[in-house]
């Protein structure tokens, strides 16, 4: 078995990520877009789609808003109301199964956080993680294959693009029997959605052993923020993993994050595969692990 580290982080403990003030014309840039929704306590997650949000003296527009499970089909929301409140963008609205959400965006950041209340139940906590619409299509087409396998167990689905391809380096990668596979986990003492994974599968139900019996044979790299506002360097990386935050061609680095929880599987020296969520880890990440491990045991 491998070593398995794990980096607990202060970064982010008392520092100030809203210095910025919203103007007019950066809501639209602000709030458009895809958001993966993370509410305490539940697994599973959502979506909400935004399309022309603007400001109209303060109050915030939007020509659409629509919200669903990841795996299924998406509905307008009801109630949306907003409005700009200096380095703030303050947002209610009432979801298509009539739970009342209530999230604050701060300016320069990419998550928005606050309260979701489904009727009659206590409020929890909520984060919503804005994403690239790459990873949401990899996402969706991998959830919605998942559960046709689910509901179909006879019939294989025809191998979603998030199952097949190396996300993020565009190539095609194997793994040896020399090979060196690690498993990145990246989160915050204050993410909902890392209590919600490290409960489910290290906690009370101990899910990584029955979904990923080879975990053991791989390291596990854990890096814990000290807020969800904190974003990631290359320097809160274990040294042989910082290369993955170097520019590349587009200026970007390999790793793409905007929010916690963030996993990640390289092979060797490749970025394999990555993704947001407990979603973008079942769909996207840990059958990357799988294919590597399988690979290597029969190299």
């Amino acid at each position: 078995m491998e070593r398995r580290h794990f980096i607990y982080l202060a970064g982010g403990l008392g520092v100030s990520y809203a210095a910025n003030v919203f103007a007019a014309d950066q809501v639209g840039e602000a709030l458009d877009g895809y958001w993966l929704v993370s509410v305490e306590g539940q697994e599973r997650e959502r979506l909400l789609l935004i399309t022309g949000a603007r400001s109209d003296a303060g109050a915030i527009r939007v020509d659409d808003a629509v919200y669903g499970w990841l795996d299924a089909g998406m509905a307008p929301v009801k109630g949306w109301t907003g409005k700009v409140d200096g380095n703030q963008l303050l947002l209610n609205f009432i979801t298509p199964a009539s739970s009342a959400i209530q999230v604050t965006l701060n300016a320069g950041e990419t998550s928005l956080s606050g309260t979701f209340q489904a009727t009659g139940k206590p409020a929890r906590m909520v984060r919503f993680t804005k994403l690239d619409p790459a990873e949401i299509a990899d996402l969706r087409a991998a959830a919605k294959a998942a559960r046709l396998a689910r509901s179909s167990p006879s019939q294989k689905p025809s191998s979603p693009a998030a199952n097949d391809q190396v996300v993020a380096t565009g190539g095609e990668y194997h793994a040896s029997r020399s090979s060196r596979i690690v498993f990145l986990y990246v989160g915050s003492f204050d993410c909902p959605g890392c209590r919600g994974y490290e409960a489910e599968y290290f906690g009370r139900m101990d899910k990584m052993a029955s979904t990923f019996p080879e975990f053991k044979a791989i390291t596990y790299e854990k890096v814990k923020l000290g807020s969800f506002r904190a974003p990631i360097r290359a320097d809160d990386l274990p040294e042989s993993l910082r290369w993955a935050m170097a520019p590349q061609a587009d200026g970007k680095p390999l790793l793409h994050t905007r929010g916690y929880p963030f996993f990640a599987a390289f092979v060797d020296d490749h970025l394999w595969a990555q993704g947001h969520g407990v979603s973008g880890l079942e769909t996207l990440v840990l059958p990357q692990l799988r294919r590597a491990m399988a690979e290597k045991s029969a190299s």
